[in-house]
C-alpha cells in the first residue's frame, strides 16, 4: 500500500469510528469495531461491527467520513453476520526453540483460539522452522486443524520471513 492510501486508510477508519462514537455516545468503546479495511484503486473499503448499539442497526445517517476534518462521500451497506467470508490463518513456528513448555502455551493458545472463533470464521494453518512446512487451507475443521498442529515435528531454523510472504 503507497503512503497516500494508507493515510487515507487511516483517515477513513478514523473518521467512520468517530462518527459512529458520536452518534451513539452511551456506546462503550469496545462494541464498536473495525474488522476490516481494504484498499482497491482508491477506494477504501472497511467493515465497522457495531454489535450491542441501541437498536441495533447503523444507516447511512450515521456514518460520516472526514480526512482532515473535511467531510468526503462515503456510501453505507449494512451486512449480517453471515453475508461475509471471513477467515483467519494461523502462523506458527515450530523451530526447535520452542520445544518444552513454550510448544506447550503455543498449544494451549491454539486450543483456546479454535474454542473462541465464531463458527463462521474458516481457520488454516502455516507452521515454518528452516522452511515453510504444514500448509492447511482456511477451514471450518477445527479438530482436523488442532491435530496437525499437535503432530508438528519441530525442526531446525526460523524461517519466518517465507512463512508470511
Amino acid at each position: 500500500m503507497n503512503p497516500r492510501r494508507g493515510a487515507f486508510a487511516a483517515a477513513a477508519v478514523s473518521g467512520v469510528l468517530l462518527a459512529l462514537m458520536g452518534a451513539a455516545p452511551a456506546v462503550a468503546t469496545d462494541e464498536i469495531s473495525i474488522d476490516h479495511v481494504e484498499s482497491t484503486n482508491g477506494v477504501v473499503s472497511m467493515i465497522v461491527s457495531v454489535d450491542g448499539v441501541p437498536g441495533d442497526s447503523v444507516d447511512g445517517a450515521d456514518v460520516g467520513v472526514q480526512i482532515d476534518g473535511t467531510g468526503i462521500d462515503a456510501k453505507v451497506k449494512s451486512v449480517a453476520g453471515g453475508d461475509i467470508a471471513r477467515s483467519t490463518i494461523l502462523v506458527v513456528d515450530a523451530s526447535n526453540s520452542m520445544s518444552g513448555p513454550k510448544f506447550k502455551a503455543a498449544t494451549d493458545a491454539v486450543t483456546a483460539f479454535l474454542a473462541s472463533a465464531p463458527p463462521d470464521v474458516m481457520v488454516g494453518m502455516v507452521a515454518f522452522a528452516g522452511d515453510v512446512g504444514t500448509s492447511l487451507a482456511p477451514s471450518p475443521d477445527r479438530t482436523a486443524l488442532l491435530e496437525a498442529f499437535k503432530n508438528l515435528e519441530l525442526a531446525p531454523g526460523t524461517g519466518v520471513y517465507d512463512a508470511v510472504a
